[in-house]
């Protein structure tokens, strides 16, 4: 299958150089190919009855050095997260988990009340809840028979 690959698909070479290069700065940083700063941490945003909530992954990260700040529609995360106590950096033989400051910010998809927000952290996972504008919410309309 490679060769037929090779010999008849016109960009096998470009593709192959492609996958050197993801390769080769894989090597150099250590963080696998997927990873993007700006994706860090994984959140999910869901609506939940009247709130919207954020769940963002930080395994690691010591609660009292997380901020969270709403301004308007916008949620802003912030935080550290330290490395192992005793470990060099150049003591790792692979790193691919993330060490140090991180910041993400997102817009919230709806009207919320963010001085009513709370956030909670348990095993890893920061939990913030903003309660949406009573006008945001989703209302009933009656379908009346003609």
């Amino acid at each position: 299958m490679a060769r037929w690959m090779d010999r008849y698909y016109p960009f096998a070479e470009v593709d192959r150089l492609h996958r050197m290069m993801n390769n080769l700065f894989t090597g150099v940083t250590g963080a696998p190919e997927w990873f993007a700063a700006d994706a860090y941490p994984p959140i999910n945003v869901l609506i939940a009855g009247g709130d919207v909530v954020v769940t963002a992954e930080l395994p690691g990260v010591d609660p009292q050095s997380i901020e969270a700040t709403v301004t308007g529609n916008t949620l802003t995360l912030k935080g550290e997260r330290k490395p192992e106590p005793g470990a060099a950096e150049d003591s790792y033989q692979r790193q691919e988990r993330r060490f140090g400051a991180f910041s993400r910010t997102l817009e919230l998809p709806d009207s919320i009340l963010g001085d009513k927000a709370e956030a909670r952290y348990s095993d890893g996972l920061l939990s913030v809840r903003i309660p949406r504008q009573p006008e945001a919410q989703p209302r009933r309309i009656a379908v009346q028979p003609k």
